[in-house]
């Protein structure tokens, strides 16, 4: 560096250092000015507070006032509310009547229903009957040949001496005893 260069940096720093302190380096406040300042705050602060109430309060205010509109409102509906539904039932009881009396009418009608309604259970009892029968008797013969062997197959069979006729000699055979007494049935 030359000795012209030194002057003139030491006036650019000068000056920057001078601009500086003016901007951001404030001489100090008087006391007054501080507690404008601070009293300033204080009330913005109480306002935003008392905003905030009020914020809150207002809805609840319009709540209560609606509410004490209504109330008389509802009140009155409540009455006429009864009113009407006693008078439902006096006219539901009064047509449960009237369509009791229709749907009895003077009797004769249930009479007839009634013995038609028991003729109809009647023959359907004898149908029923019939066909219990007619199925018994068509497996009567399937029945009785069932026992009949059973009972043939149970019996212990019998050994006895039986002469041909015309021949002097005596054959043994085994007869069943049940079959036996059929032949000689059929026989005699």
């Amino acid at each position: 560096m030359t000795g012209e260069e030194q002057p003139q940096q030491i006036l650019l720093s000068r000056s920057m250092l001078t601009h500086y302190q003016q901007r951001h380096l404030r001489p100090p406040r008087p006391l007054s000015h501080q507690a404008m300042i601070l009293k300033m705050g204080q009330l913005a602060y109480s306002a935003d507070v008392r905003a905030t109430q009020l914020e809150r309060s207002v809805p609840r205010m319009i709540y209560m006032d609606i509410q004490a509109a209504l109330t008389p409102l509802h009140t009155y509906i409540d009455a006429l509310t009864v009113r009407i539904v006693a008078c439902e039932r006096r006219q539901g009881e009064a047509s449960e009547v009237m369509a009791l009396k229709a749907e009895i009418g003077d009797g004769t009608s249930h009479v007839e229903s009634d013995a038609e309604t028991d003729e109809e259970l009647i023959a359907d009892e004898e149908e029923m009957r019939e066909s219990q029968d007619a199925s018994i008797f068509r497996d009567l013969p399937d029945l009785v040949e069932i026992v009949m062997q059973s009972v043939i197959q149970t019996l212990p069979t019998e050994t006895s001496t039986s002469t041909p006729s015309g021949s002097g000699t005596a054959v043994p055979s085994e007869t069943t005893p049940g079959t036996d007494a059929m032949t000689d049935r059929e026989t005699a």
